[in-house]
């Protein structure tokens, strides 16, 4: 991961029991070269390799519908067009807790890291989720639901909504045009 910032706390044992993967300011998933290098392209050859459907679909419709939700719902009456949000603000890109330590604070230390930098900043923190269940989680810890839409599973198949939210540590609080959702 290169431009990002990863957190991976261990148990007792050593082993990894959650993840947070979070991006500053100036940076965004795959923006660049060095990022795309560092693991995506090999991975991202192996899906290709073996599952090619799943690579056009992923190329053609999760990515390019992802940025136009996350575009729709951040953006804002100085940037209405959103664009720019992701990059400009801390971004969560990916985030668990292993299901035996859920519901231990991990968690919530992992997501204060990222928000504990974006405050240094006064900075916003952005997420996307897929679940009403994790909506109501990021809600009672501050998040704001901006706003979902419906992606389109592969081949048909049945997809999935992506709910974007924010948490904003800046001064003045970014005025939104979308308020949240129903």
């Amino acid at each position: 991961m290169a431009g990002g910032r990863r957190e991976f706390p261990v148990d007792e044992s050593g082993h990894v029991i959650g993840t947070a993967c979070w991006y500053p300011p100036g940076t965004h998933i795959f923006a660049d070269d060095d990022q795309r290098n560092a693991g995506f392209n090999e991975a991202f050859k192996e899906v290709s390799d073996t599952l090619p459907r799943l690579r056009d679909w992923w190329l053609t419709t999760l990515l390019p519908r992802h940025d136009e939700v996350c575009e729709k719902f951040l953006a804002t009456v100085q940037e209405p067009d959103g664009q720019r949000f992701l990059i400009d603000n801390w971004h969560l890109h990916s985030f668990c807790v292993a299901p035996k330590f859920q519901g231990m604070g991990i968690g919530k230390q992992l997501l204060a890291v990222g928000e504990n930098l974006a405050k240094e900043g006064q900075s916003t923190v952005c997420l996307d989720t897929s679940t009403k269940e994790l909506v109501a989680m990021y809600t009672k810890l501050g998040y704001t639901d901006r706003g979902h839409e419906y992606v389109e599973g592969i081949d048909g198949s049945q997809g999935f909504v992506i709910y974007v939210m924010t948490k904003s540590f800046a001064t003045p609080t970014p005025n939104f045009l979308h308020v949240g959702s129903d």
